[in-house]
């Protein structure tokens, strides 16, 4: 038996000539394997496009961004840290007591009544 890459024709292997010529890739083998080439080239080429278009203004963003995130941690540090602040600290004057009582007590609201159902 003789292994040939490509022999020009549309048949299968063995089904047209000599059976033992065997054929590995026929004519529409190969028209669907460039189809598949050329889709994906289309796909890969936009990509690359779309790569090089972008990423100088991506970077640029990106770096405008790392310097508003320092300034807006600063801020945000500093606003927390005054909210964590005791309040006696800041105001020495000022002592926390504790809250005052509950003026009446109320009792439970009664559990819904049940007709007979089981849950």
């Amino acid at each position: 038996d003789t292994l040939v890459w490509f022999d020009g024709t549309f048949a299968h292997s063995g089904a047209e000539g000599p059976p033992d010529k065997k054929v590995l890739f026929s004519v529409l083998a190969l028209i669907t394997i460039s189809m598949f080439v050329a889709s994906w080239s289309g796909y890969v080429s936009f990509k690359l496009w779309s790569r090089a278009r972008t990423n100088e203004p991506k970077a640029n963003v990106e770096k405008e961004l790392d310097l508003q995130g320092a300034q807006w941690k600063a801020a945000w540090l500093s606003e927390v840290e005054a909210l964590a602040a005791p309040k006696e600290l800041a105001d020495p004057g000022n002592a926390i007591s504790p809250p005052a009582p509950p003026s009446s007590i109320q009792a439970p609201c009664p559990p819904p009544a049940h007709r007979g159902t089981a849950w």
